[in-house]
């Protein structure tokens, strides 16, 4: 790959990132958005916001890794984005507490908020960490692509 391929494909990274987001809040099926406005928390914008972050978070970490693989620019900042998109899910998993009703009629979906405040600011930090994790990786990985090419400063 060029340096001018190296350079465009993580100038692109980012924005095919939010490309690949969209496309999948898109093909979603429509019962996922269905149930996720029907809970009570609609009002709050939570789960419109909680989607769209993550879908984010999780397709900009794709696409950064893909390109950061293809340039030989694998970092340990990806590495700790990864575990910060874990983390994050496993705290919204735990914050989250969902208990589905299987009674007359269709299934309910409600969720109980987290009795520990501490949980939801190791859900949102993980998020936020993640994010700038993303885009740290990124920046490391062109820097070592371009080394690897004589091109940059070591």
């Amino acid at each position: 790959m060029s340096r001018l391929g190296v350079v465009a494909s993580h100038v692109f990274a980012l924005p095919a990132g939010l490309l690949v987001s969209l496309i999948v809040a898109i093909l979603m099926p429509r019962i996922v958005a269905e149930r996720a406005v029907s809970v009570s928390l609609n009002d709050s914008y939570f789960v419109v916001a909680h989607f769209h972050a993550s879908t984010l978070l999780a397709g900009s970490l794709l696409v950064v890794t893909f390109v950061a693989h293809k340039c030989h620019g694998l970092n340990w900042a990806l590495h700790a984005a990864w575990a910060s998109l874990l983390l994050h899910a496993v705290a919204a998993i735990v914050a989250w507490r969902v208990s589905v009703s299987l009674t007359q009629g269709p299934a309910t979906v409600s969720f109980v908020p987290p009795a520990y405040p501490g949980l939801a600011y190791l859900y949102l930090g993980s998020a936020g960490a993640g994010l700038v994790l993303t885009l740290l990786a990124l920046l490391v990985s062109l820097v070592r692509a371009l080394q690897s090419r004589g091109v940059a400063p070591a």
